[in-house]
């Protein structure tokens, strides 16, 4: 019988961090989003004992749509690109 052995864990994180508030504003923004809930995603945000939030999408934390790269230029960001192009970002991150 062969048994497996775990040596070692590690964290990796894409190269974009912000802050939970940095997050939270950003993604406040978004115009698509029904103001009930951009009105409670600071207070989500500021509860998830999350410390930072990380990506590997570049527009992350933009505060100027017309600088996004992956995003449509606007804060509808509609049409949203597929997942699979996210997903494809991963492994260069």
């Amino acid at each position: 019988m062969t048994y497996t052995t775990i040596e070692s864990i590690a964290t990796g994180n894409p190269p974009l961090r912000k802050s939970q508030p940095e997050a939270a504003e950003f993604m406040t923004q978004i115009e698509r989003l029904p103001d009930p809930l951009r009105n409670r995603l600071p207070a989500i945000y500021r509860g998830s004992a999350i410390e930072h939030r990380y990506s590997c999408v570049p527009d992350y934390g933009e505060d100027d749509p017309e600088e996004f790269s992956f995003f449509p230029k606007t804060w509808e960001l509609e049409p949203a690109p597929p997942t699979k192009d996210r997903h494809e970002r991963y492994p260069e991150a």
